[in-house]
């Protein structure tokens, strides 16, 4: 029979924690039959804050466990991805990751086990909660630590390795790291290889799915991180169902469409006359599995022609984790097809139609869409280009300034330094200095033939921190977390500046103008290098002791 002090084994939901609970019973059920329950801080919960819930005492009276298991808290793993030790037939003692999927409680001995599903078997291990590392989703599929000695990596080491992945992983306090590649912190560990299947744990229906390491960190990164997910990379709203392969194929393309295909997606110039756009035909693979792509034939295509798509597909395949690369190969693709869909089709006409009819007047190149879209945050990553900078503009009050068009298309891919844009094209205006711009220049022409304007020169150092605080205004609403610590810190270092030795003259305030438009400009090389790290490190040379100011001042 129930009573006050009695412990229990409760379901996911009925606390606020992510999985199986233990809680004790307080008090009596009222007339309706609630009760109030405590959740017991113990195995997986034993540093939770204290919660209170309250349940129906016929939905939990068969669920009533032992203090001591309760105390214990074995049942709390159950569904959780953990690290933890491992021998190997012949080996030495290494961390390993596994998959909690069960659990049992000896009443005589007073101890239990765990099941640990380590993907190549499932074991029953002692249970040992310092001993079961509860680690995210991303750390299991990423398993920073695997086959590492525990006497190479001790227990508070193998922590701190996986708070550097999980960090690094996920952009905080930095910008988020997608490339298995850069997320090694340890040298003696090899990348994971994301072809690798691996079990998960729905704890819904209490069934394990296995999908591939991929689909793991492709969900964890563009679906939970509100990240605009790549070209051809679709995923279902749940972890545990992998997306179908799908193929679109457009059969009679126009010659508009295939200008557009075959332009250099490389070009970094505004000066390209042919609108970079998406490829007139997607290809989505099923990357969650490791079996192979499906073969699909299309009408009219030679045997040579399906093979060799197929190899791109393989190829493809085996750049997990290169994005760039991967694109290319998917523009590759979709030129093979749009050239066999010209030569089977005579309905094509050949006559171009002028790019004009273009109703878009800013279009930037590929490498420009790419720094943009690895630096906006996720809100504003469905717009257009064009959609994006008439946002800015037409909001100019929420910004602090009110750009010329061609400001606006340089701040589009961060285009500072040699490429023309410098801090002091940021400058606030009142509301009568944005009419006289209106009055002088044409504000809606967002085409390159709207010449850049020269910036406004600098004769007093609260005009830097001026523009820098409206850039900083800028970063903070409208791109990810590395672009706004960047221009944290620059407001730091003009604070510093200011301190210890603030420069004066026309000429030393024009120089760090200069000196600040390089830091910015390198910034954006490394981010279209696909340098994250190093793009995020620019912000450690705004210092006064720094040798790269220094070297300038």
């Amino acid at each position: 029979m129930s009573t006050a002090g009695s412990f229990y084994y409760l379901r996911p939901g009925t606390f606020d924690v992510l999985g199986y609970s233990y809680g004790k019973l307080e008090g009596v059920a009222s007339r309706r039959g609630k009760v109030k329950i405590n959740l017991v801080l113990s195995g997986r919960w034993a540093n939770e804050k204290t919660q209170v819930s309250e349940v129906t005492l016929a939905d939990i009276t068969e669920r009533e466990v032992s203090e001591a298991e309760a105390l214990q808290g074995p049942g709390t793993f159950v569904g959780s991805a953990i690290c933890t030790t491992r021998v190997p037939l012949g080996g030495v003692r290494v961390w390993a990751y596994g998959l909690v999927t069960g659990y049992e409680w000896s009443t005589h001995r007073q101890e239990g086990t765990v099941d640990v599903n380590f993907g190549d078997s499932t074991e029953t291990v002692p249970y040992q909660a310092d001993n079961l590392q509860d680690v995210s989703v991303e750390i299991y599929a990423l398993r920073p630590c695997a086959a590492c000695g525990t006497s190479a990596v001790m227990p508070r080491e193998r922590k701190q390795i996986h708070e550097k992945v999980y960090k690094k992983f996920n952009g905080a306090d930095q910008i988020a790291v997608r490339n298995v590649d850069e997320l090694v912190v340890d040298a003696r560990v090899k990348p994971v290889n994301e072809a690798a299947i691996l079990p998960i744990f729905d704890i819904t229906n209490s069934k394990l799915c296995h999908v591939s390491v991929k689909h793991i960190l492709d969900h964890v990164f563009y679906k939970d991180g509100n990240r605009p997910p790549p070209a051809g990379l679709v995923l279902n709203d749940s972890i545990f169902t992998a997306v179908d392969s799908v193929t679109d194929v457009v059969n009679t393309p126009t010659q508009l469409e295939l200008n557009e295909s075959l332009n250099d997606g490389l070009s970094d110039s505004e000066d390209d006359e042919v609108q970079q756009v998406p490829n007139p035909i997607t290809t989505r693979r099923n990357e969650t599995t490791d079996e192979p792509p499906r073969k699909r034939r299309r009408t009219g295509d030679s045997p040579h022609a399906v093979e060799a798509e197929d190899r791109l597909h393989e190829l493809r395949l085996r750049c997990q984790g290169d994005q760039a690369l991967q694109a290319y190969i998917d523009q590759l693709i979709s030129l093979r097809r749009v050239g066999a869909a010209v030569e089977r089709s005579s309905l094509i006409s050949l006559a171009p139609r002028p790019v004009s009819e273009d109703n878009s007047q800013f279009r930037p190149s590929g490498t420009q869409s790419r720094i943009h879209q690895t630096l906006v945050h996720g809100n504003f990553s469905y717009m257009t280009p064009q959609q994006f900078i008439e946002h800015v503009q037409i909001h100019w009050n929420r910004y602090g300034f009110f750009p010329h068009p061609a400001v606006l298309r340089g701040l589009f891919s961060w285009d500072f330094g040699t490429r023309g844009r410098s801090i002091m094209h940021f400058m606030r205006v009142t509301e009568r200095e944005k009419r006289d711009s209106v009055r002088r220049y044409d504000m809606s022409n967002f085409s390159r033939k709207n010449s850049l304007l020269a910036p406004s020169s600098v004769s007093e150092f609260s005009m830097i921190v001026g523009a820098v605080e409206v850039l900083a205004n800028v970063a903070n609403q409208l791109y990810q977390p590395v672009v706004q610590n960047l221009f944290t810190h620059v407001l730091k270092f003009l604070v510093e500046l200011r301190v210890r030795e603030m420069p004066n003259t026309r000429r030393a305030l024009t120089e760090l103008v200069e000196w600040i438009d390089e830091r910015v400009e390198l910034f954006r090389v490394h981010i279209a290098d696909g340098a994250i790290t190093l793009a995020a490190e620019i912000k450690t040379q705004f210092s006064t002791s720094h040798e790269a100011f220094l070297r300038v001042n």
